[in-house]
């Protein structure tokens, strides 16, 4: 068992290079998850005909077009950022 649940989940998407609609609907109840549990979902380097997938399902909408890096780097640099800004909130609910 994790002893604080995280604040961010980075899904590294580089050799995803390709998504269904059983895909999306995965990813769209881990970001209801993230929703109910206090964190949130940084998507890295999805690659061009998967953001496509994504773009039109709606599901950028849902979780938010800032929550996509172009590399990981980006990424980690966005989870810093989430995590100073939410430095003073309560860790669990």
């Amino acid at each position: 068992m994790i002893a604080r649940k995280p604040k961010v989940l980075i899904l590294r998407m580089r050799n995803v290079t390709n998504v269904d609609a059983s895909g999306i609907r995965v990813l769209e109840e881990l970001a209801d998850e993230g929703e109910q549990n206090g964190y949130i979902l940084v998507f890295s380097a999805v690659q061009r005909k998967v953001y496509r997938v994504m773009r039109q399902t709606g599901f950028t909408e849902k979780v938010g077009r800032g929550h996509f890096a172009g590399d990981i780097f980006k990424a980690l640099e966005m989870d810093e950022e989430h995590l100073k800004s939410n430095a003073g909130a309560p860790r669990d609910r």
